[in-house]
């Protein structure tokens, strides 16, 4: 939860496709990330919606950072990848290890190099160099009472499944972000996901 005007705000995360899932009991809050498990070989879109603490009534956020963090690949190959719609744009280190994957209408980072449990983050304010390295940071100027997130792994479907880390710190301060990509003749995400 988080504190907006002395209003308190909760998120909520629901799956808007199929959803497969390699451990159930990873899902939830992680110290302080969000904690998503993706089944190796699916990908999963997610709705991420702002509410006022105690009613569950719509709540709306300005101006707030989206990161996602300890994205990375397997020995086996499969390579994790975020995509996000309708944000201003996306920030990385400058070393980042994430390629940028073309992506209509949003934006799309995809790990290159291998990863394991020894180097997740434990504290979205003190990460090492590869952990800021392994991360990207998505922005909202606008208004917003949810975005859409796409979680992936790519891979053979084995059983097993990789944790997404996530939460609402920039993990870097610099100049303002590439944009996102143009939509001509689209609406915007947001929009498309609250037509109120």
């Amino acid at each position: 939860a988080m504190t907006m005007a002395g209003q308190g705000i909760d998120l909520v995360v629901s799956a808007a496709s199929a959803y497969e899932v390699s451990n159930l009991e990873y899902n939830g809050v992680k110290g302080q990330f969000g904690q998503i498990n993706v089944k190796d070989g699916t990908s999963v879109d997610l709705v991420f919606s702002f509410v006022n603490t105690g009613s569950n009534s719509p709540a709306e956020l300005t101006g707030f950072a989206f990161t996602v963090y300890d994205i990375d690949s397997t020995k086996l190959g499969s390579n994790e990848s975020v995509k996000v719609c309708g944000s201003d744009g996306a920030k990385t280190a400058s070393d980042t290890t994430l390629e940028v994957v073309p992506a209509q209408c949003c934006l799309k980072y995809q790990s290159t190099v291998l990863g394991s449990g020894e180097n997740n983050p434990e504290d979205p304010q003190n990460l090492t160099a590869e952990q800021v390295a392994n991360s990207v940071t998505f922005t909202f100027s606008k208004p917003r009472r949810k975005f859409k997130a796409t979680f992936a792994i790519s891979g053979n479907g084995s059983q097993a499944g990789r944790n997404f880390f996530f939460a609402f710190v920039p993990v870097v301060s610099c100049p303002p972000p590439p944009p996102a990509p143009p939509c001509a003749g689209i609406m915007e995400m947001n929009t498309l996901l609250d037509p109120s």
